[in-house]
């Protein structure tokens, strides 16, 4: 690879003055996260196990531990979103352009996750938190098994989108023509002039450093044209 693509290559992955801050940011954003969202998933299953002994022998000892774990969770949880918040700006602050990528391919699951599996997980939150106590109890566990579905849900759209950069499968040959080190990923779904459309689209707003910009252009999605014909694809109907 001779000179001038190197220099290529760097303006288009290290376009920031700020990559060591943005790193750090991402970092440990990325870790604290994975650490609150795990206790995001295992409170729930502790509170109901507390709730279910409650019901079963009437003792109100065993309300109070679900009500003081309830609100460790809450918190727990909040603190999950924000630690979230900061990794995806440290993306779409500092690295714009991986946003643009990333989107271009993982937006189907990011989309149900952000606006099916969080939203409905902070909504169930917080009515269980008014109704624990209160309601009958098919409703609070119902409200309860309900909010750890969609918190586990939440985790399987990231960890597919994930795995799908990993292993873009349906990008076909694509892959190995830009990297002739990598192998080809199944089918050619991927649009091939949209793949380069994108490529091109990245590179110049990047040398300009204005990603941050093109991510709210109304024009971006129809420079770079249909990417997957298949929406769904590779994410549901698909396996490597």
């Amino acid at each position: 690879m001779g000179d001038s693509a190197l220099g290529v290559l760097n303006e288009l992955y290290v376009h920031s003055a700020n990559v060591n801050n943005a790193m750090v940011m991402t970092i440990i954003g990325i870790y604290l996260h994975a650490v609150f969202v795990s206790f995001t998933l295992g409170f729930p299953l502790a509170i109901l196990a507390w709730l279910i002994k409650w019901y079963r022998t009437g003792d109100a000892l065993f309300l109070n531990y679900s009500k003081t774990l309830t609100m460790v969770w809450a918190v727990n949880f909040a603190l999950g979103a924000v630690t979230g918040t900061i990794v995806e700006f440290g993306l779409l602050d500092i690295w714009p352009t991986s946003i643009l990528l990333y989107s271009s391919s993982a937006f189907i699951p990011l989309l149900y996750e952000a606006t099916i599996a969080f939203i409905g997980e902070a909504v169930l939150v917080v009515l269980f938190i008014v109704a624990i106590g209160r309601w009958r109890a098919r409703y609070t566990l119902g409200i309860l098994i309900a909010a750890w579905l969609l918190g586990s849900l939440s985790g399987y759209f990231i960890l597919t989108a994930n795995a799908w950069m990993n292993v873009p499968w349906g990008m076909g040959g694509i892959p190995h023509a830009l990297y002739p080190f990598l192998p080809s990923y199944g089918p050619d779904d991927a649009n091939l002039t949209a793949t380069l459309n994108l490529a091109a689209l990245l590179l110049h707003y990047t040398i300009d450093g204005s990603g941050s910009v093109a991510l709210s252009s109304t024009d971006f999605t129809s420079l770079v044209g249909t990417y997957f014909t298949n929406p769904c694809y590779p994410w549901l109907t698909q396996t490597p």
